[in-house]
């Protein structure tokens, strides 16, 4: 029975060969890559990239149709960049549309490769442009033709920041811009005295430069500062728009007005500036003291103070004059005054003297305070909110609660409860939304708080001409 095993072995190792060969001969891979066929070519050897051209196509990549890999296959073509020196850093793989052998790239896309590569701004490094010819439908695998070509290139800094370069008797200043919700877009409002400006991403060189165009909105980039400057050869608010997708510049200049008051006691004249309101506004305020039979007229030239402006036949009213009668001040006292030159209007009350400069509420109807000295005077403090129309009054916007007593009253002088101004009234201590007379307590008035018993948001206004108070929402 052995033996009989063994014949049969042999047997099966001998046919062996003959069962094997009766099978459909094996696919067999062919894995070495064809010849370049695709000459990879680009338009630039080397590229020194540039903000200004953000969005314009910088390079193009060209290729011939790679080599026929026979039937029954299809080719696709890919495309990337990548850095020579580095090829972990490369972009991702773009698939190349069916019939095209071109791809274009635009500054801001190669910039934004380098920025991610960590290349720094104006460091020249070798990146390779590669295209792939893939084999897609093949019953064998076939590696894909490759075709590669180096160029040279620089970035620029993206960061979103515009100055204004202003140049004062050799002297130059940079003035940041604001972003706006627009890219490429850039604002600023201020004031700039007699100058030569221009404007650039770099505050230290001044250039690149982005300078005047063949009119004044028009800008063209200038890559190493060269050309002609915007100037100005007065003092004013410029409201400047720079836009770098239009290449333009939007300006709008608003003249810088001054207003002195010259104020004239037994026969000696004296000259004070006066604070514009806003910049280019032409409403005036001033606040202090004056005495009794002060004389007041409003110039434009401290030096040369007639003409002037001087009270009108109508109450309020402003006229310009060569000459005529002045503004008289009938009693001494603390004022307030708001010379409006754009309407021609004029406003002078004597006002109660703050002893400190200020008024702040306490008192636990405010949420804000309570009774604590240090909390009233951080967050309930009032201010004059409309200088323009209402020098006389000061206002607090605030929280009011009903707790506790419920009440309130103002501080003059925010270390100490002595002197506060109180209702003048013991039997109306309710300002909202009427006119109370307030007084101040250190003047013998009793401690008669004002007690408005709501909640919600509120704002008091005391009116220091009429010393009087009240509540509004």
């Amino acid at each position: 029975m052995k033996v009989k095993k063994q014949i049969y072995l042999c047997l099966f190792l001998l046919l062996l060969p003959f069962v094997t060969g009766c099978n459909s001969d094996p696919e067999y891979y062919t894995l070495n890559s064809p010849d370049d066929q695709m000459k990879l070519t680009t338009s630039a050897d080397s590229l020194v990239l540039e903000r200004v051209d953000a969005d314009k196509q910088v390079v193009t990549f060209t290729w011939n149709e790679a080599t026929d890999r026979g039937a029954d296959t299809k080719l696709s073509y890919y495309f990337r960049l990548y850095q020579a020196d580095n090829k972990s850093n490369q972009s991702e793989l773009i698939k190349i549309e069916p019939g095209a052998h071109s791809i274009s790239w635009t500054a801001r896309e190669i910039n934004d490769l380098l920025t991610s590569w960590n290349v720094g701004v104006g460091n020249v490094t070798t990146v390779v442009g590669e295209v792939l010819a893939e084999v897609t439908a093949s019953k064998k695998y076939l590696k894909p033709e490759i075709s590669k070509v180096q160029f040279k290139v620089s970035g620029y800094d993206s960061s979103d920041i515009m100055y204004i370069m202003a140049n004062v008797a050799g002297q130059s200043r940079a003035i940041s811009m604001e972003s706006t919700d627009q890219e490429g877009v850039y604002h600023w409002k201020g004031q700039l005295d007699p100058c030569e400006y221009w404007f650039t991403t770099n505050k230290d060189n001044g250039y690149p430069a982005y300078l005047k165009g063949t009119d004044g909105n028009a800008i063209v980039y200038s890559k190493d500062g060269t050309g002609e400057h915007f100037s100005t050869d007065k003092q004013a608010v410029f409201d400047i728009v720079v836009d770098l997708n239009q290449m333009t510049v939007t300006t709008t200049i608003i003249p810088i007005y001054h207003l002195y008051m010259v104020t004239a006691v037994g026969g000696q004249e004296t000259v004070t500036a006066l604070t514009d309101l806003e910049m280019g506004s032409n409403v005036f305020h001033w606040s202090g003291t004056l005495n009794a039979g002060t004389e007041i007229r409003f110039s434009r030239d401290k030096n040369t103070t007639w003409p002037a402006y001087i009270p009108g036949s109508d109450a309020g009213s402003l006229v310009e004059s060569q000459s005529g009668s002045m503004l008289k001040i009938t009693k001494t006292a603390s004022y307030e005054i708001t010379a409006n030159v754009a309407d021609m209007k004029l406003i002078c009350l004597d006002v109660y003297t703050l002893p400190y400069g200020g008024l702040w509420g306490i008192g636990d109807a405010l949420v804000k305070a309570g009774w604590n000295l240090s909390q009233a005077y951080t967050n309930c403090g009032f201010k004059q909110a409309d200088l323009k129309n209402h020098p006389e009054i000061w206002s607090l916007a605030t929280d009011f609660q009903v707790s506790g007593e419920s009440t309130f009253k103002i501080l003059t002088n925010p270390n100490q409860y002595a002197s506060e101004i109180v209702s003048a009234n013991p039997s109306s201590l309710n300002p909202c939304n009427i006119w109370l007379d307030a007084a101040v307590r250190a003047n013998g008035i009793g401690d008669n708080k004002f007690k408005p018993g709501v909640t919600g948001r509120w704002t008091v206004k005391l009116d220091l001409h009429s010393m009087k108070i009240t509540m509004v929402q």
